[in-house]
């Protein structure tokens, strides 16, 4: 039997099962080909990932214990793509949505962004499922994130119609996720929708010495669906020159899990997560200069980029002049794709 003749036979029993398709190989409508990236809003995991941002039609995590910048990473990329010209649904399972957090992050409210508020895991999966569909129905291209925060915050309909103190039944999240990501994950490839779950960490209380001493919860659907993984973890605080105020603090991102890249650094350290404007990008972009030579240090104190030499002090005046942090960090992931430093979703790894 020639493949010709294999590949009619699939795409006959493809036409009357309405679950299934077939495809040619290198096919670019195939779910499994991821058609660009959404940048992050943070220009070294960027860089760490090698790839031109978070993947379109893929699953993300991002968890770790509280107050550790998972919520304020997510609502980076969702302003990421607004400013390519899409938009996105964020679904608030822990009632914490805050607007004028979200407009200092550089999110527009009244700009292709849809809220929904859950009170339970089943809830989420539906409110995916619809925003999934109205986003393929309307025919639209522009990027789609949807921010689902989070997916352990509420508990399962089962659950909820239960007494306080009622003794639970276990492991019943973890099967309720499970099912509704083996159900929602091919309908998120199809669409090239971005969803970012946000997950709380849990510690391994039986975990000896030197073992990984916490984990994100609800079980291991959602590790194993994945495309990208990120643990966030504290570093540090951020204080003011004379030390009367804290200004934020310092966050590690360490990556656990990566398809279809190459990952250049698995661990990111101290990035700058400011009270009044989430990560700052500013100073990521010198950091990330430096990781990747677009910056030389010419000694403890002075920088140069091009012929311009700087000191630490200056760097705001150098990204006032590039046009503003956005357009500088634009530039930047042009720069780095000219470098191969990074690649566009669609290229292969190796070759």
């Amino acid at each position: 039997m020639s493949f010709d003749t294999i590949f009619k036979k699939l795409s006959d029993s493809a036409k009357k099962d309405p679950h299934s398709n077939a495809y040619r190989p290198g096919d670019i409508s195939i779910p499994s080909e991821v058609p660009y990236g959404i940048p992050s809003g943070i220009p070294r995991l960027d860089v760490s990932i090698g790839r031109t941002g978070l993947p379109a039609g893929r699953v993300i995590e991002y968890f770790g214990f509280e107050k550790t910048g998972k919520t304020t990473a997510a609502l980076h990329a969702l302003a990421q793509a607004q400013c390519m010209g899409g938009g996105g649904l964020f679904i608030d399972g822990e009632q914490s949505w805050d607007e004028d957090r979200a407009t200092e992050i550089g999110i527009d409210p009244n700009k292709n962004l849809a809220l929904s508020s859950v009170d339970t895991i089943e809830s989420i999966f539906r409110q995916m499922d619809a925003g999934i569909k109205g986003y393929m129905e309307s025919g639209l291209s522009v990027p789609f994130v949807i921010i689902v925060d989070s997916i352990t915050g509420v508990t399962s309909e089962l659950e909820k119609e239960k007494e306080y103190g009622s003794t639970a039944r276990v492991g019943e999240d973890a099967r309720v996720i499970r099912s509704g990501m083996r159900k929602i994950v091919p309908d998120i490839a199809k669409s090239k929708v971005c969803v970012i779950f946000i997950n709380h960490a849990v510690a391994k209380i039986a975990a000896t010495a030197f073992a990984k001493q916490s984990d994100s919860s609800g079980g291991h659907a959602i590790k194993f669906f994945s495309s990208l993984r990120c643990n966030f973890a504290n570093a540090g605080k951020i204080m003011s020159p004379d030390k009367s105020e804290m200004l934020g603090q310092k966050v590690n991102i360490q990556i656990e899990k990566l398809k279809k890249s190459k990952l250049r650094f698995p661990v990111i350290k101290e990035i700058s997560l400011l009270n009044d404007s989430g990560f700052d990008l500013s100073l990521e972009l010198l950091e990330a200069g430096i990781q990747v030579g677009m910056i030389t240090k010419k000694n403890n104190l002075v920088f140069s980029m091009e012929d311009r030499e700087f000191t630490r002090k200056d760097w705001p005046q150098v990204i006032e002049d590039w046009g503003g942090a956005q357009k500088a960090y634009e530039e930047f992931l042009v720069w780095l794709k000219n470098k191969d430093i990074i690649r566009e979703w669609g290229d292969k790894i190796y070759g």
